[in-house]
């Protein structure tokens, strides 16, 4: 487990009582199956001390798919496309490296798909939207750049 890697030792009783809390909190919203989204009670579960809590939201964030995450690498996403949009105003027509950015634009594009995946959360369906804007504007502008 994850937590052990990190110094967070849990024992097995209790880990036993955290899984019942995680089943508790997916019935609570309406689900028979835990899912990603009922993990967030282990921030509440697994610290034994303050310190503990800071451990466990930080382990949290870096290995499942929650909102801030999501939205974090969201936001991540979009500056590096504003950045390339600041590279492509400054490159010539047929310049090679615009083909470079075009292909980097096209991988972004496939990790917002495979980041909003199955997420229902509104606000992170109109980030991915604004970001895969910006991403289709830039392609746009490099694809009249290269004469396609």
């Amino acid at each position: 487990m994850i937590m052990n890697e990190k110094e967070l030792n849990i024992s097995d009783r209790r880990k036993g009582k955290i899984l019942k809390a995680v089943a508790a909190h997916a019935l609570l919203n309406g689900r028979l199956q835990a899912t990603e989204s009922d993990l967030v009670i282990l921030k509440y579960t697994v610290p034994r001390d303050v310190d503990d809590f800071d451990k466990v939201n930080t382990i949290l964030i870096e290995e499942l798919k929650t909102k801030e995450r999501i939205l974090r690498e969201l936001e991540e996403i979009a500056a590096n496309v504003r950045a390339s949009e600041r590279s492509v105003a400054q490159l010539e027509a047929f310049d090679p490296r615009l083909l470079d950015i075009y292909k980097n634009l096209k991988v972004a594009k496939g990790k917002i798909q495979s980041l909003v995946q199955d997420v229902e959360d509104e606000e992170i369906r109109r980030k991915a939207e604004e970001v895969n804007e910006l991403i289709e504007n830039l392609t746009q502008e490099i694809m009249i750049k290269l004469n396609m």
